[in-house]
């Protein structure tokens, strides 16, 4: 995995491998299924057309628990940015995402995705008489780690693509550890973590960059310029982000404390009550290089 992989532009990746990508377990004729590493249902119905995807076999245990986490994880990480911010005009994507949030169930509200804003009443005291109620709303929201999970198996398959031995049939599985820093939406791309994480491995040499399904699926891999350790970032759909790292320990852990957190602010609501929250940033475009690569070595 030494150098940036190129990829087609407008048709899928096939490998017949004939060990699962996820568990490693061997192929057989009763558990080996087709799976395509982005869900055809996980970005916007017919994005993929005449774009790049990368097809593997994986055994049907991994294949089904991938399902399972794609489905209202799409619903979700569709519906969230159109929530309040309608991106686009197109009427065919806004009712496909609508249909989407109509038929997903989300994991933690038990309801349909369409029906399961977060809303929270908050009550601040400024007098012994006097207080101000808020109404709060936010849109469906998912566990971090299930999102963590999801961008595991997809960070694997395309590990083992990148480390594919088409003598043997199978690839390998990055040495060490899989280390996730805290997911951000659109909102709030420009947090100070984020962004600092951005500055720093935008000197990072890619060794994968992908960029399918019209903008709705983006991900990238760089390596660390001297130690076994790469950086990663995925963006769902238009307004999930996540990002982190696979390898070593030492490395991430140094670069780690470098890194910037955001400043979490903290208000009493009352007696032994408190809430505590932070202000999103979002990124202007001319600075954002998350994804970005001039091609320079």
């Amino acid at each position: 995995m030494d150098d940036l992989t190129e990829l087609p532009g407008n048709r899928a990746i096939v490998i017949q491998n004939i060990t699962c990508p996820y568990c490693g377990i061997s192929l057989q004729s009763d558990n080996d299924t087709k799976e395509h590493v982005i869900g055809r249902r996980f970005v916007p119905k017919g994005s993929l057309n005449g774009h790049w995807n990368l097809i593997v076999r994986a055994c049907t245990k991994c294949n089904h628990a991938k399902s399972i986490l794609e489905d209202d994880i799409s619903a979700i990480t569709l519906a969230a940015r159109y929530w309040f911010e309608p991106l686009d005009s197109d009427e065919s994507l806004l009712e496909g995402i609508r249909h989407k949030a109509k038929k997903s169930i989300s994991k933690i509200t038990r309801k349909k995705v369409i029906d399961s804003q977060e809303k929270t009443d908050l009550k601040v005291d400024l007098t012994s008489s006097a207080s101000l109620t808020f109404d709060l709303v936010a849109p469906p929201q998912v566990e971090s780690e299930r999102l963590h999970e999801l961008a595991r198996m997809q960070l694997m398959a395309i590990f083992y693509f990148l480390t594919f031995n088409k003598t043997k049939k199978t690839g390998g599985f990055w040495r060490g550890g899989f280390y996730v820093l805290p997911e951000a939406h659109h909102a709030d791309w420009g947090n100070e973590l984020h962004k600092s994480f951005m500055n720093i491995v935008a000197a990072w040499k890619p060794r994968w960059l992908g960029d399918t399904a019209d903008g709705f699926f983006r991900s990238i891999i760089r390596k660390h310029p001297s130690e076994e350790c790469w950086s990663w970032a995925l963006e769902w759909n238009k307004n999930y982000r996540l990002i982190g790292f696979i390898g070593a320990q030492a490395p991430v852990e140094e670069v780690v404390s470098t890194l910037t957190h955001p400043k979490i602010m903290h208000i009493d609501t009352g007696v032994n009550s408190w809430v505590r929250f932070r202000a999103e940033t979002q990124i202007a475009d001319e600075e954002d290089c998350l994804f970005a690569w001039d091609g320079a070595e």
